[in-house]
């Protein structure tokens, strides 16, 4: 177990679980739940909790066969309140792929919505999405469904683009974040968000866990408000 590759200070939330769990391809056996046994403490914006006694059991998400990967939560923030800052995973030995932060990918950032997926996401297995890539989402005002623009996806590599032919560099976890720059709409922070996962075959937007294809996304569309937000977050979202 291992909270790798999800591991930067304000991720950390991700558990992931390496070992042989059922009978592979012949599909008879899977796991149907996971439980928290014994005590762990999990430190969140507002606190310590104890884990233990948190069970979690969905079939969509346990067989490993026919899953894929989907939104489990999403986050808001102001970089003028909480900013992630330049350290990251080994810091200060030199890497390939931090910095990847929206402030530093793209600086005009003023605030950074975070979607949180079931898994790793790929655009076919092997391949990263890449920062330029603004397609996968689309940012709306709830009261009018006004688009909002965005600058582009971070949480991913150090760098925007790439060499034609070289393979992007990213941190292999399950989060993108979007970077968005307010400075001239302010007012759009105070408002509800609609994000629309769109994962559209035709125009390239569906995203793969790590196995590949075809076992693609599903569009999605969730509502970020003020509610359930928590220490820094502004605005918030969880699967249900």
């Amino acid at each position: 177990m291992t909270l790798s590759p999800a591991n930067e200070d304000n991720e950390l939330d991700t558990l992931l679980i390496i070992g042989q769990f059922g009978d592979g391809a012949r599909d008879t056996v899977h796991p149907t739940k996971i439980s928290v046994v014994e005590s762990i403490i999990l430190v969140a914006p507002d606190g310590e909790l104890d884990a233990k006694g948190v069970t979690f059991e969905r079939e969509g998400d346990m067989n490993y066969i026919s899953s894929s990967v989907r939104l489990s939560y999403a986050r808001m923030w102001d970089v003028s309140e909480f900013s992630e800052g330049t350290h990251y995973p080994q810091w200060p030995l030199p890497s390939t792929v931090y910095p990847n932060t929206c402030e530093v990918t793209f600086p005009s950032t003023t605030h950074v919505i975070r979607m949180a997926f079931s898994g790793g996401i790929t655009l076919d297995g092997v391949n990263s999405v890449l920062p330029t890539m603004k397609g996968i989402f689309n940012v709306l005002k709830f009261s009018t469904l006004e688009e909002v623009p965005y600058l582009g996806l971070a949480d991913l590599g150090k760098t925007v683009t790439v060499e034609e032919g070289t393979m992007y560099r990213s941190d292999g976890d399950n989060y993108l974040d979007i970077c968005l720059d307010l400075t001239n709409k302010p007012y759009i922070a105070m408002e509800d968000l609609v994000v629309k996962l769109n994962c559209n075959s035709e125009d390239g937007s569906v995203l793969y866990p790590p196995k590949g294809k075809p076992y693609g996304c599903k569009s999605e569309e969730i509502v970020l408000t003020e509610d359930g937000a928590f220490g820094y977050f502004t605005k918030y979202w969880t699967s249900s």
